[in-house]
């Protein structure tokens, strides 16, 4: 299969993220897809109540029959603010290594909501080095498993005429 990620293949980095853990490559200089970077997020495995610390509190209102005792309603998901904070820190490490390789396009591959995340947690001018989105949850493999099936999904979008932004 042509890979339609080859062309121009020396400046791309690709990165694979959900909220536990966020996997970089890159085209090498011999030109193999190859492995640069993976950061965790331990927390995004946990359960919400295992991030909460305590239970909600309680507040009393007055009724005709008496007193009446309400828990409060837990505005703030930890979870998704543990996602959003591992987004930020996915940005800044793309940042960094921008900084260090001087690349110039990315390719995003996520589920949905944590894609959305990542976009958010991107500084303006990385947000424009992104060539595709494609919200999909990540495959685990070897190197070369995750290079074709990335190449397959390119394809496959290619081929229905979808915009490269998911």
């Amino acid at each position: 299969m042509k890979d339609p990620f080859k062309h121009g293949w020396q400046g791309r980095r690709f990165v694979l993220a959900n909220r536990t853990d966020a996997v970089i490559y890159r085209y090498g200089a011999d030109g193999e897809f190859e492995f640069v970077r993976r950061l965790s997020n331990p927390s995004g495995r946990k359960a919400e109540r295992e991030l909460v610390s305590d239970r909600a509190g309680a507040k009393a209102s007055s009724a005709a029959s008496g007193t009446i005792r309400h828990a409060l309603d837990r505005v703030t998901n930890h979870h998704e603010g543990r996602a959003k904070r591992f987004a930020a820190r996915i940005g800044r490490a793309l940042e960094k290594a921008r900084e260090n390789e001087a690349f110039e396009e990315l390719v995003l591959v996520a589920e949905p909501r944590f894609l959305g995340y990542l976009r958010e947690a991107l500084p303006p001018g990385m947000r424009k080095l992104v060539s595709e989105e494609i919200g999909r949850e990540f495959k685990r493999g070897s190197d070369r498993e995750i290079h074709a099936w990335i190449v397959n999904l390119a394809k496959e979008r290619a081929d229905r005429g979808n915009p490269a932004r998911a």
